[in-house]
């Protein structure tokens, strides 16, 4: 009985060591934690002007992130803007980009709420994909539109998107082989008309003629959408200015609203009338009615958010297209690249006897090349996150409520990581054993559960689109034209730059 006594006395004290030394850890990680952040400095700024705060600094460059360069040599890699009335810190450097976007990713998974963007979604940014706070509803539409916006190279969505892409470009080859005239072609809104269509296709199974005006009124709708929210604004930041805004703000819902009529009247509620409960779904429209008419959701995933989700997705077309002209703009003057990506094209028509399609993707590494140049040049600025808790950055104090801007234009031009960086050269992106490469320090895409859903709808189209175009004609300069492409912006005015299109012999 000792015996056992004893032995059950060894093992209480045992536990109860155990249990103390846990409660001394817990209690020395807790101090710690405490020490660091009574160790935390806060963001220095420059100095500011009354109500203004930092705005007169964005406004001394063409392109204002460039200004970002200038503090950062005086402050650091993190340093407080106050923009107006919002408190922002500008984040630079890689490792600094990485811990907001990836090591402390729920700590600025929200953002930023501007009033401007917000009359595009009723009033309410958790309407949008990319303006909105993350949640379990965000979290829904994600996973969603996974599938389709990320087709995996064997699923028969990837297989579909092509049959699409090959459909409207082949389309668009004939409407341009058609005009009596090539000196002179307005490529954005050819392109702008094509790209919707393989949007509509592979999204919705439908698509409209191009003489149609209600679906070109649609097109161009959408277009001056892209273009707004790619414009920054002194009322976003000075909440004074709001009724000064109440015209503009006018125009963004008559937009919004044309956008939303045009897609329920031609589009949604034709398919959620032919829907049958419990069919194989075929594509996005499927899967949206599917899970709209699920029983006792608590997500907040309902008809109009559906529909919002449906409308936020088909307008990446603008953005494709916008980001196609510019690339066509930086090779309007290059023949030389024009020549590298002809060869590749011709190599594999050759070869399949058909067209350029996303299966020749491996055997045009140079074609891909041009569009990440293309990306990295361009410098689309990440959109801004929100810090939803107080929280830091390489050591400095972030605020709860701080707006965060990513200055990824600086990861793209630093001369210290690209040799002669202003200059054009898709080459950078190729490696010695002539294969694509992506450097980790280029991210035009965000990352992390914040990053672009449709990152890799840009990379697809974008290759097949220039591929086809080029194997088919040769890109000259209109006499009098500037090719001059605007940077740290992906948008371009409806009315753009035209091309000279010469035919190839072959």
């Amino acid at each position: 009985m000792e015996f056992v006594f004893s032995s059950l006395t060894y093992l209480l004290l045992l536990v109860l060591t155990a249990v103390l030394l846990f409660l001394i850890r817990d209690e020395l990680k807790t101090k710690q934690v405490e020490n660091n952040v009574d160790r935390l400095i806060d963001a220095p700024a420059p100095k500011s002007w009354p109500i203004l705060g930092h705005l007169y600094l964005m406004a001394r460059y063409k392109v204002p992130y460039r200004v970002f360069d200038e503090i950062m040599a005086d402050l650091g890699s993190v340093f407080r803007l106050d923009l107006g009335s919002v408190p922002c810190v500008v984040i630079n450097g890689l490792q600094n980009i990485r811990e907001v976007l990836m090591i402390k990713g729920d700590h600025f998974d929200s953002r930023p709420t501007f009033r401007r963007f917000e009359q595009l979604f009723k009033g309410d940014k958790k309407n949008s994909l990319a303006f909105c706070d993350w949640s379990q509803l965000q979290k829904t539409r994600r996973e969603l539109l996974r599938a389709h916006t990320f087709p995996n190279a064997t699923s028969n969505m990837y297989v579909r998107l092509d049959k699409c892409l090959k459909t409207e470009l082949a389309e668009l080859m004939d409407t341009i082989g058609a005009l009596a005239d090539t000196g002179c072609v307005d490529l954005k809104n050819l392109l702008l008309h094509s790209c919707a269509n393989t949007f509509l296709s592979y999204f919705c199974s439908t698509r409209f003629s191009n003489t149609y005006d209600r679906f070109r009124e649609f097109v161009r709708n959408f277009d001056e959408v892209f273009y707004e929210v790619n414009q920054g604004s002194a009322g976003d930041f000075l909440p004074s200015l709001t009724p000064f805004y109440s015209w503009h703000f006018k125009k963004i819902r008559t937009w919004s609203s044309k956008i939303r009529n045009f897609m329920e009247t031609e589009i949604f509620n034709k398919r959620k009338v032919a829907w049958v409960p419990g069919t194989k779904p075929v594509d996005f429209v499927d899967n949206l009615l599917e899970a709209v008419m699920q029983p006792d959701r608590d997500d907040g995933f309902d008809l109009d958010i559906g529909l919002f989700s449906l409308e936020d997705i088909i307008g990446g077309h603008s953005a494709i297209t916008n980001f196609i002209v510019k690339t066509l703009g930086f090779l309007v003057d290059r023949p030389d690249i024009q020549r590298c990506i002809q060869e590749e094209a011709d190599a594999v028509v050759r070869a399949s006897g058909t067209c350029v399609g996303l299966a020749d993707r491996p055997l045009m590494p140079y074609t891909e090349a041009v569009v990440f140049e293309s990306l990295r040049l361009i410098a689309s600025p990440i959109v801004p996150h929100l810090a939803n808790q107080d929280t830091s950055v390489n050591g400095v104090r972030i605020p709860k409520g701080t707006t965060v801007f990513l200055n990824n234009y600086s990861l793209h031009m630093s001369p210290e990581l690209w040799e002669n960086p202003e200059h054009f050269s898709p080459e950078r992106f190729i490696n010695a054993e002539g294969r694509l490469y992506k450097p980790d320090y280029f991210i035009p895409f965000s990352g992390g559960k914040r990053s672009c859903m449709g990152y890799k709808l840009v990379q697809l189209i974008s290759f097949c689109t220039i591929g086809t175009l080029l194997n088919k004609y040769t890109l000259m300069p209109v006499e009098d034209v500037s090719y001059a492409v605007p940077k740290g912006n992906l948008a371009l005015p409806y009315v753009t730059f035209p091309f000279r299109l010469r035919p190839r012999k072959k």
